[in-house]
């Protein structure tokens, strides 16, 4: 009786085994990189020409580089804006109302936990963003939000390695951040 109970447990856990190992091999989404992802695939961003791309899913426009660089022949140059939350708050609001909305017409501002969550909404990782559209996302640091944090002391945050969304960093961090308008 003792030979039979071992012989069905060791059967139901072969089962057990052989099928969990099969659910994992159908799902090859998580298997591919964004930059070869968006090599062939279709993006709901559309180049509009200034380093500006339309979303047409939402129809908010994004700069292509990260706030403080500049979109010259395909690249993006210059060093990234790299604050505290506060200061990058206000080079914003610089940038919007000088250079860059001299050269493109177009104010600027923070995206939005939401915009960011449309951004990685994508089948492909290693980071979770169009890496054809955004050639200069940094994949390993939070991208400052402009949603409310956790309290007056923390702000949110989007990290495209992942995806992932946080509220609770401190605003004394330095971090980048993305360019987006509309959607206002």
């Amino acid at each position: 009786m003792k030979k039979a109970k071992a012989s069905a447990g060791r059967s139901f856990l072969f089962v057990l085994v052989t099928a969990m190992m099969g659910a994992s091999c159908g799902d090859q989404s998580s298997d591919v990189t964004c930059a070869d992802y968006f090599k062939t695939a279709d993006s709901v961003l559309v180049d509009k020409g200034n380093g500006v791309v339309q979303d047409t899913a939402t129809d908010l426009q994004w700069y292509r580089c990260n706030a403080g660089q500049n979109y010259v022949n395909g690249e993006c140059k210059n060093e990234a804006l790299n604050l505290n939350f506060d200061a990058t708050a206000n080079a914003v609001q610089e940038i919007s109302t000088e250079q860059t909305l001299q050269a493109t017409g177009i104010s600027w501002r923070i995206p939005t936990q939401d915009e960011y969550a449309n951004l990685t909404d994508v089948p492909c990782n290693s980071p979770m963003i169009d890496v054809i559209a955004f050639p200069a996302a940094q994949s390993e640091t939070f991208y400052w939000s402009s949603s409310e944090g956790k309290n007056d002391d923390f702000a949110c945050g989007t990290r495209f390695a992942d995806g992932r969304q946080l509220c609770q960093i401190s605003k004394s961090s330095v971090n980048p951040t993305m360019l987006v308008s509309g959607g206002d």
